[in-house]
């Protein structure tokens, strides 16, 4: 699904004119940085935080772009893509929830002890 999303932005950017970044944006590279000092459930947690985040980010640009963008290709995009993002937002939190429940179970078992 992100590749072949990525493929119609860029489709769209280039037809557009309009340059793309080369990679990752200064929150992004400092989320990395976070992320590779990570291990284990921290790792797994701040990830799939991060996740939920951004496709949260996502979804509030394409409804937007739907409901007042200016170009009609980038409407349809939007329209194209948004179901997709809407079921990885999703997934994502059924991931963080499957990854909490444990986390809180042994949290309240170690204080127990």
């Amino acid at each position: 699904d992100h590749q072949r999303a990525n493929d119609r932005l860029k489709s769209l950017a280039e037809a557009a004119k309009m340059p793309l970044p080369p990679g990752l944006d200064a929150e992004h590279e400092e989320m990395r940085t976070r992320l590779e000092k990570l291990t284990g459930v921290e790792f797994d947690l701040a990830y799939i935080s991060g996740q939920i985040v951004d496709h949260q980010k996502t979804v509030q640009l394409l409804e937007c772009d739907i409901g007042s963008g200016q170009d009609p290709d980038v409407q349809h995009f939007a329209s194209d893509i948004l179901p997709a993002v809407l079921e990885h937002l999703q997934m994502a939190r059924d991931i963080r929830s499957k990854l909490v429940k444990p986390a809180l179970a042994d949290a309240s078992g170690q204080s127990k002890k």
